[in-house]
């Protein structure tokens, strides 16, 4: 969500007149002004969501003679602001506009300020289908899917020189995920099928599976690593800068993305957007962008075995890997570029 308004906000200041109201210190940009919320509310300790709330708020009702519309983005830990956006609109007439951001979320509390929220946002759109149907179910009211599409940087730097540079054999076969090494996302199950090939195929492939991304799991996944035997052939990078993952795109041979559940993944459309053939879970928010045998090849969710002849699969026969990488890359700029969202926010904006 983070990497998606900083790449967001200065396309959409070239346009509209945009006031950044954030806790985040990392985001400069001399487009637009930047407001940033303090740590505490007058020094006092433990006083940082109350003085998130009250100095939004002021700062909003400074602002309300110019203000078209609030983009609020909304997760599960944003409910408080329904403690002050609808009197915000009904003291000052500031219309704002809920962002969803997550779903599979829990029940409401009765006295939270969720409910509140929803009935007075102006308008309610979501990353996903998926989140879509839930929030619409849950509030009765109806939600547009914006997707949160970013741009995508293109590395045409040489292959060879970014192998080089990564510490990676020009002639190995690279097997990259990218992502949080968390449960919801299965890295273990991709290391599991990795090990199932057995040490024979990955040494006559020449294989090498990258995991690319830090989490709680990173540790536990380095120890099954190590006892696999395979340790050669699995590299960890841990947390890696945003502006150097696409030379690991650049250089990757197949993507694969063992999620349980996605919103909209950023890194499966990076690797579409970069024409990799794809291996993916059969699951929400994957199926619904990708289709089996047609621009990836699905497995159903923690089945290690199909995933390995998933790979198998992708490895023996060429022609379907380049026809399916092929397939992932119109259906990309189809669907899912950038420009795509711009488009619809715009719209929406110029509603208000």
């Amino acid at each position: 969500m983070e990497i998606f308004y900083s790449k967001l906000l200065p396309e959409i200041a070239q346009k509209e007149n945009v006031v950044l109201i954030t806790k985040c210190n990392k985001i400069k940009d001399e487009n637009f002004k930047i407001l940033t919320i303090p740590d505490k509310f007058l020094r006092i300790p433990g006083t940082g969501k109350l003085a998130s709330i009250l100095f939004t708020a002021v700062e909003l009702v400074k602002l309300k003679k110019d203000i078209k519309v609030v983009h609020l983005p909304y997760t599960s830990n944003a409910g408080r602001w329904g403690t002050v956006f609808p009197l915000l609109k009904w003291l000052f007439g500031i219309h704002y506009l809920l962002h969803i951001h997550g779903g599979g979320m829990k029940e409401w509390k009765k006295l939270g300020a969720d409910k509140a929220l929803f009935h007075s946002a102006s308008k309610i759109i979501s990353v996903s289908d998926v989140t879509k149907t839930e929030y619409e179910k849950r509030t009765g009211r109806t939600v547009e899917v914006v997707l949160p599409l970013v741009p995508f940087k293109k590395v045409f730097e040489n292959k060879e020189k970014i192998r080089k540079k990564l510490r990676l054999n020009s002639k190995e076969k690279v097997l990259l995920f990218v992502g949080s090494l968390k449960g919801l996302k299965g890295p273990g199950v991709l290391l599991d099928a990795f090990v199932l090939l057995g040490r024979k195929f990955i040494v006559e492939k020449r294989l090498k599976l990258i995991f690319v991304g830090d989490g709680p799991l990173l540790s536990k996944l380095r120890e099954r690593a190590r006892e696999s035997g395979l340790c050669e052939h699995i590299v960890f990078t841990g947390l890696v800068d945003y502006d150097e993952i696409p030379f690991f795109y650049r250089t990757a041979d197949i993507y694969i993305i063992t999620s349980h559940f996605e919103g909209t993944s950023k890194s499966l459309l990076e690797a579409m957007f970069n024409g990799l053939p794809i291996i993916a879970t059969n699951v929400t928010g994957i199926n619904n962008i990708l289709t089996h045998n047609v621009d990836a090849l699905l497995f159903e969710k923690d089945d290690v075995s199909q995933l390995k002849e998933r790979i198998e699969w992708m490895l023996n026969d060429k022609n379907r890997a380049k026809a399916l990488s092929e397939g992932a890359l119109k259906k990309y700029d189809e669907s899912y570029a950038f420009k795509n969202t711009k488009k619809l926010l715009f719209r929406i904006y110029d509603g208000f």
